[in-house]
C-alpha cells in the first residue's frame, strides 16, 4: 500500500480520569469535535486513555483495574471505532486490554482504529516499567500497520526509550512512529519528549509523533509536552507542560524521502559489526569496557 504525499496528524494531550472510561471517552469525543475543523487524517491520544495509570502494588486496586479493563474488541474500542467513523479519521489510543481468556491478565496496549471503525493495529507494551510490572503482561512483538496512512508503528511510553524498537519497526517499513505516553511532570527536565522525538526521527529518518497525558493519578502529576518531529529531526510542534492542549501538524512524505536520500541510514548499517547480543571477543582495549 502506497503512502500519501501528505497527512495531517493531531496531537491530543488530554487529562485522563482514573478508572472512569465513560468520562474519558466523553473527553476524547469532545476533543475530536474541537479538532473537526482541521480535518485530521489521524488523531493520537495518550497511553491508557481509558483507565489511567496504575498505582503502587495493591491487590485490591489491581482487582478493580483488571475488572474494569476490556478485551479488544470491546465496549471502549467499539466506541472509539464509532468516533473514527463519525469523524472520518484514524485514531491511535492507549487502553488497558484484557486478555481474552486468562482472567486478571491485562496488557498496556496502543490501538490504531481506521475511519471504517476497525482496529487495524495493536501494539502491546514490550517493557512494562516500574509498578506496571505488577499489573501488565509484556507484549511479544514489534508490530507495524500498513493502512491508508502508509506504514505506521506504535510505541507505548518506555518502549520508545529503546532505540531497537523503532529501528525494528523502521526496518519493516514504518515511516510514521506514534508514541503514546504517561510520563510525569519534570520542571527540571523540560523538552524531554521533543528531544527524544528528534533523536528517533534522526535515527530512522521518519516522522515521529509523541503524545503524553496530563492530570494527576495516585499523587503523580503528568507532564504533557507532547511533540511532533520530521526528518532529519526538526521540531514541528511542542505542547505546554501539564495542561490540556491539542494541535495539528502536516507531515510531508517528500521531506522524508529527501532526508533518506541524503542520509542513507539503512543502506549504511553494519549489523555484522554491531553484534549487539554477542559477547565481546576482543579482550582489553576493545569491545566491552571492564569495570
Amino acid at each position: 500500500m502506497s503512502s500519501p504525499s501528505r497527512m495531517r496528524v493531531a496531537l491530543a494531550q488530554m487529562e485522563v480520569v482514573a478508572l472512569d472510561p465513560k468520562r474519558n471517552l466523553e473527553r476524547i469525543a469532545a476533543t475530536l469535535d474541537e479538532l473537526a475543523v482541521d480535518r485530521p487524517d489521524l488523531v493520537v491520544f495518550p497511553e491508557l486513555a481509558d483507565l489511567g495509570q496504575v498505582t503502587e502494588r495493591d491487590k485490591a486496586f489491581g482487582a478493580r483495574y483488571a475488572d474494569a479493563a476490556e478485551p479488544v474488541p470491546g465496549g471502549f474500542s467499539d466506541a472509539i471505532g464509532a468516533l473514527a467513523v463519525a469523524h472520518d479519521c484514524h485514531i491511535a489510543v492507549g487502553v488497558a486490554e484484557r486478555h481474552p481468556d486468562i482472567a486478571g491478565t491485562i496488557y498496556n496496549t496502543a490501538l490504531l482504529v481506521d475511519p471504517q471503525g476497525a482496529v487495524v493495529g495493536r501494539q502491546r507494551k514490550l517493557h512494562p516499567a516500574g509498578e506496571e510490572r505488577h499489573y501488565f503482561a509484556a507484549g511479544a512483538a514489534v508490530e507495524v500497520v500498513s493502512c491508508d496512512l502508509g506504514v505506521v508503528s506504535l510505541v507505548v511510553c518506555y518502549d520508545a526509550y529503546f532505540p531497537e524498537v523503532p529501528r525494528a519497526a523502521a526496518l519493516q517499513g514504518a515511516e510514521l512512529l506514534c508514541g503514546l505516553f504517561n510520563i510525569t511532570h519534570r520542571p527540571d527536565w523540560p523538552h524531554r519528549l521533543a528531544q527524544l522525538a528528534a533523536v528517533r526521527a534522526y535515527e530512522n529518518m521518519q516522522h515521529v509523533v509523541f503524545v503524553n497525558r496530563v492530570g494527576t493519578d495516585h499523587g503523580r502529576t503528568f507532564g504533557g509536552e507532547s511533540a511532533a518531529t520530521t526528518p532529519p529531526g526538526l521540531l514541528l510542534a511542542e505542547g505546554p507542560p501539564a495542561e490540556e492542549w491539542h494541535t495539528t501538524v502536516d507531515l510531508d512524505r517528500e521531506r522524508l524521502l529527501e532526508a533518506r536520500a541524503e542520509r542513507t541510514v539503512f543502506a549504511d548499517r553494519r549489523p555484522d559489526v554491531y553484534q549487539l547480543d554477542q559477547p565481546s571477543t576482543t579482550g582489553r582495549g576493545g569491545g566491552r569496557e571492564e569495570r
